[in-house]
């Protein structure tokens, strides 16, 4: 589904997935052609859209079974209500030959930064306009906490979990809450495993500590510049979903158009995108000139190299 497929783009490229075997990779969103004699893997989400596809798949009114065998694993943990779903469509309990629920909540977006995909968190804790008898913040909140816990059990960390106490009661309180459900949860996954290992031990000196903080004790932080190298990238160039394209000409004089992928891929960009500007630009240029002093490409060496400009023009006349 749609968020499957963003957790598992983040996580490999779809090379990966051909390599392990898999023939075609289709979104579960969309009408597909029956393949009835294969067997088919569901990487989905444990959500109401997402299992009702799944079962209409081998429901009554197919005249023939989308596969042969079926497979299914959940980013997360699937309510008992869903899993009785699956249970009484009985087309696909029959071709069931595996269930998994893996701990995916989250996208990790590089090395060192995740995010848990939830864009109207903030407007659900904070508004002051949210409908009478709703409880979108405290859905929220669960949300934040259930995603964090995958991340955790995903890395086999049993982290402290520490927070700030809210000034008052009810004040600003969706650290301590997000704080409490998350310690809730990792003791709830605890007693379901029965005794399984899920954390790694602790190296001495180095328990992982989880700080949940409220965006009220730093506002200022998103409305401040950032001076980065990876922030000025994104502000002046037209990347999108981490793709640059790029034409220029080549050495019979024709257009070419090439796309690029700022990941961990990149040989480059994990090692500059955090630097400050200034700092990139310099690491750039002292990699270029060390470049060329050991290029045999004799004609770019005899001459000096000062700037990006006559760097740019130093690599489109290389062969």
């Amino acid at each position: 589904d749609h968020t499957s497929v963003r957790i598992m783009s983040a996580a490999c490229r779809m090379f990966d997935v051909t390599e392990e075997g898999v023939t075609l990779v289709e979104n579960i969103e969309i009408s597909r052609q029956p393949m009835p004699d294969m067997e088919a893997l569901y990487f989905i989400t444990p959500t109401k859209e997402s299992v009702r596809q799944l079962c209409s798949d081998f429901g009554r009114e197919q005249q023939e079974p989308m596969y042969e065998a079926v497979h299914v694993y959940f980013t997360s943990h699937i309510s008992d209500e869903l899993l009785y779903t699956i249970k009484t469509t009985e087309g696909l309990v029959s071709r069931l030959r595996s269930l998994k629920e893996l701990n995916l909540e989250f996208i990790a977006l590089e090395q060192r930064a995740f995010t848990l995909e939830l864009p109207k968190a903030f407007h659900h804790i904070y508004s002051p306009t949210a409908p009478i008898g709703t409880n979108r913040k405290q859905a929220m909140e669960e949300a934040i906490a259930r995603k964090l816990l995958t991340f955790c059990v995903t890395l086999g960390q049993r982290p402290h979990v520490r927070f700030k106490r809210p000034m008052k009661e009810g004040y600003f309180d969706s650290a301590q809450e997000v704080a409490k459900l998350l310690e809730e949860g990792m003791d709830g996954v605890e007693r379901m495993a029965m005794g399984v290992q899920l954390w790694d031990p602790p190296q001495a000196g180095q328990h992982c500590t989880v700080l949940v903080v409220d965006r009220c004790d730093d506002p200022l932080t998103p409305l401040m510049h950032d001076y980065g190298y990876q922030a000025m990238v994104y502000d002046v160039m037209d990347i999108r979903q981490d793709r640059y394209k790029y034409s220029y000409r080549n050495d019979k004089g024709e257009q070419v158009t090439k796309e690029v992928f700022l990941n961990e891929l990149d040989s480059l960009w994990p090692r500059l995108r955090h630097l400050h500007i200034a700092d990139a630009m310099s690491t750039v240029s002292d990699d270029f000139k060390r470049f060329m002093s050991e290029s045999k490409a004799t004609g770019l060496v005899k001459r000096e190299v000062t700037d990006i400009k006559e760097m740019a023009a130093a690599i489109k006349g290389m062969p």
